[in-house]
């Protein structure tokens, strides 16, 4: 019996095989069959690439339909983080700030650069929002204090304008910390706040700390004394050897936020500049502060033809009301050389020295000729109006004065160059011609004098010492108008 079991399973052994095999060749028809669908369904939603495929290669392919773009109406809005069509617009926290309706009082917002690191490295300026106009202008003053400066170079009593610290910020400051797109938004010239608008700022805010830059210049490193722009005053004091000197003192707000009237010798070093800055931004003010336009009675001039002698036309912006917002400088037509023309200003726009000291100068030698063209030119004119200008500004000759009409003569005053103190001398205006020296009586000094035109209109030469600071600045300038915009 035994002999018969063997053969029997090695019969079922082989069925079984059989049968497995028949289930495998199955399974492998079916794969077949699936991976041969797969291919055709790729082939169908999956485009053809344009390059052979190699092996181990990355190549991209276009999407397939199912992750196409999202159709325009079914798109969800992202959110715009900043307006980006005038880079120059100050920002609060990163966005770019296009009107006042945007800012509160004391809010920080970032403007221009100015280097703050220990070593010059330069950063964004901060500043705080101190003021509305209602005109959609902003005045920011800086957060902290960004430069070590002296208020005036001596201690000598002179106008705010007239000071080496206002040279100072509208010609290197400025110049080193806006782009002149970012210039084109200034409505006024830098400065810095008087003494009521310091009052006028909670005690936080006039406390003070200089930048690490500002330190390392010689500023305070904790609170600091920063400088104001007004109420400066002359004293009676002594020196060293016991002569009697007048010093000049002007205001600061010193390191507790308190505003000290006349407190610091005007040419002590150590106390620091926080600047203030008037922003327009009106959409137009950018562009319109940009075009070089001369007017007459708000029609623009566009050749030598549409003006006549002494004709009333305004060019340029300059600082004309008490609080020392900027206006158009009116000026008067005195003279025509082919396609240029001059002009005299109507008004007396500054009262300053003919020059710092009691010496003998030149015009072009004296302080007053720098003045004008330094600070004057940069904050009254703007790139565009400074390539209409022939030659230097200038004021001018006793020859020149004397071929005006006496109604040209006669000097007018400003809100922002008239004071409490002014009194009728103090219409005076300087000419430009070479000073003289005159003995003075019982000493062998001599008094170094100027030109001027009296307040009646008379010319007056040579009488009135270079170094009184009580003289009206009528400034006078060349255009070549046939450099003006079409």
């Amino acid at each position: 019996m035994k002999k018969y079991l063997l053969p029997v399973w090695l019969f079922l052994l082989a069925v079984l095989a059989v049968l497995v095999a028949c289930v495998d060749i199955e399974a492998m028809e079916a794969i077949e069959s699936d991976e041969k669908a797969a291919q055709e369904t790729e082939a169908v939603f999956t485009p053809k690439t344009t390059q052979p495929v190699e092996k181990d290669s990355q190549i991209e392919t276009e999407q397939p339909a199912e992750d196409a773009a999202i159709p325009e109406e079914e798109a969800v809005a992202m959110p715009t983080v900043a307006p980006t069509a005038n880079p120059s617009l100050p920002k609060k926290n990163g966005v770019c700030v296009t009107g006042d309706n945007e800012l509160s009082m004391y809010d920080l917002v970032t403007f221009g650069s100015y280097p703050q690191g220990a070593n010059g490295e330069t950063q964004e300026i901060e500043w705080i929002v101190v003021g509305f106009d209602g005109k959609n202008r902003i005045k920011l003053l800086s957060l902290y204090a960004l430069d070590t400066q002296k208020y005036h170079d001596v201690s000598d009593l002179v106008a705010w304008t007239s000071t080496s610290l206002y040279d100072w910020l509208n010609r290197f400051f400025k110049r080193n910390a806006f782009s002149q797109e970012e210039q084109k938004l200034l409505a006024t010239d830098v400065t810095i706040p008087s003494v009521s608008e310091a009052n006028d700022l909670p005690n936080q805010y006039r406390q003070c700390f200089s930048t690490p830059y500002a330190v390392a210049a010689g500023g305070n490193p904790t609170r600091c004394i920063w400088w104001l722009s007004d109420g400066a005053k002359r004293i009676q004091d002594y020196d060293d050897e016991g002569n009697v000197k007048h010093f000049c003192y002007a205001s600061v707000v010193n390191e507790r936020g308190q505003t000290a009237p006349g407190a610091i010798q005007t040419n002590f070093s150590g106390k620091v500049v926080r600047p203030l800055i008037i922003l327009d931004l009106n959409e137009n003010a950018a562009q319109e502060r940009a075009t070089a336009v001369l007017q007459r009675r708000g029609s623009v001039i566009r050749s030598i033809s549409d003006l006549n002698l002494y004709d009333t036309v305004t060019f340029g912006r300059y600082a004309q009301f008490a609080n020392g917002d900027a206006s158009t400088i009116e000026w008067i037509v005195t003279g025509f050389n082919g396609n240029e023309v001059k002009l005299l200003s109507k008004c007396g726009l500054e009262v300053d020295k003919y020059h710092n000291a009691n010496a003998m100068v030149t015009w072009k030698s004296s302080s007053l000729y720098d003045w004008l063209n330094g600070s004057f030119e940069a904050s009254a004119f703007s790139p565009e109006e400074k390539q209409l200008l022939v030659g230097d500004v200038t004021i001018p000759t006793a020859a020149e004065a004397a071929a005006l009409p006496s109604f040209c003569r006669v000097c007018l005053l400003t809100a922002h160059s008239y004071s409490d103190e002014m009194r009728k001398r103090q219409y005076i205006w300087w000419l430009s011609d070479p000073t003289d020296g005159i003995q003075i009586p019982g000493s062998s000094a001599r008094s170094w004098c100027a030109s001027a035109v009296s307040s009646e209109g008379t010319v007056l030469k040579t009488s009135y010492q270079v170094n009184y600071g009580n003289k009206m600045v009528r400034p006078m300038i060349t255009l070549d108008l046939s450099k003006l915009p079409d």
